[in-house]
């Protein structure tokens, strides 16, 4: 499974984007905002009022590492080849509105993720008040550990209903 998504052909590297990754001003200084690794590719997508976006994808051949390590190989290989994208603004753009200022929160802390580093992760559920649990799996624990997940969205659920 090595097909390469059409929009990927005309992306560029990390390295030869001019616009890099970086923690948003809230965060303390030295902050991670991303791995060290560079696994994504930078796409531009056309949009209905003419414009571009940037869509983000991670490599095929950096997928399983960066992604999804915890999870059997050919799995990782399909989940590399049907991956969406995410559009870059979503990432770096500010947000306007936080729900976790007004209503109960659960952060599912993934240690072994090369996605979203655990300590990013730990920041944003310690400055949302949530409820954490930390989980020795990869950013695609929803694929490796349903278990733990459903756990912790039932915990959520429970403590949530009236």
């Amino acid at each position: 499974m090595t097909a390469t998504p059409r929009s990927e052909r005309s992306c560029t590297s990390p390295a030869s984007s001019s616009r890099r990754a970086r923690a948003p001003a809230s965060w303390p200084a030295g902050f991670p905002a991303t791995s060290s690794v560079r696994p994504c590719a930078r796409c531009p997508s056309p949009v209905p009022d003419g414009g571009t976006v940037d869509d983000l994808y991670i490599r095929q051949e950096k997928f399983r590492d960066v992604f999804a390590a915890d999870v059997p190989e050919e799995i990782a290989a399909r989940m590399a080849v049907t991956q969406r994208p995410i559009v870059a603004d979503a990432l770096e753009g500010k947000a306007t509105k936080a729900a976790w200022r007004t209503i109960p929160s659960w952060n599912l802390v993934t240690v072994q993720d090369l996605a979203v580093p655990a300590q990013a992760q730990r920041f944003m559920g310690e400055r949302a008040g949530a409820r954490s649990v930390e989980v020795d799996a990869s950013h695609a624990v929803t694929v490796s550990q349903p278990l733990a997940v459903a756990r912790l969205i039932d915990e959520a659920a429970r403590a949530t209903v009236g």
